[in-house]
Formats: structure tokens, C-alpha cells, sequence
């Protein structure tokens, strides 16, 4: 669903809808990428508009682990 959602984000360009597709893998398992992963969806996320965010927020609460929640300050 996350990644479907980044997809379909108007806001940000096909490379950036990529980049996020791809942090989203590193925020639902621990790897070594989960701290740039963070970083990097942060970075995306100014760029949506509120509601795709919260959207989001919503199921990251669920599937995040914690060290990603962490760092979404979720």
C-alpha cells in the first residue's frame, strides 16, 4: 500500500517517487539502510501534501520497525 501511494504521488518526480519506493523497503526492515532511509523519506515527505503524509504516517505506525519509528517520530 505505501509503496502504490508513493507511486501515485503527483508532487514529486518519477525519480523521486523511485527513491521513496525504495526507502520504503528500509523502514519496514531492519537493515543496515534504515537510518539513511529515514533520512531520505523525511526529505520526500516535505514535499506531499499533508494528507498523503498522514496517510502514510498511518500505516507506518503499523509495519515501521521501531528504529525507523523512531527516527519519523512516530
Amino acid at each position: 500500500m505505501l509503496k502504490e501511494i508513493a507511486n501515485q504521488t503527483a508532487e514529486l518526480s518519477l525519480e523521486e517517487r523511485e527513491e521513496l519506493s525504495k526507502s520504503i523497503d528500509d523502514l519496514v526492515r531492519d537493515t543496515p539502510r534504515t537510518e539513511w532511509a529515514v533520512r531520505e523519506f523525511k526529505r520526500l515527505m516535505k514535499k506531499v501534501p499533508k494528507e498523503t503524509w498522514d496517510t502514510m504516517k498511518a500505516i507506518l505506525v503499523q509495519v515501521a520497525v521501531e528504529s525507523a519509528k523512531k527516527g519519523l517520530g512516530l
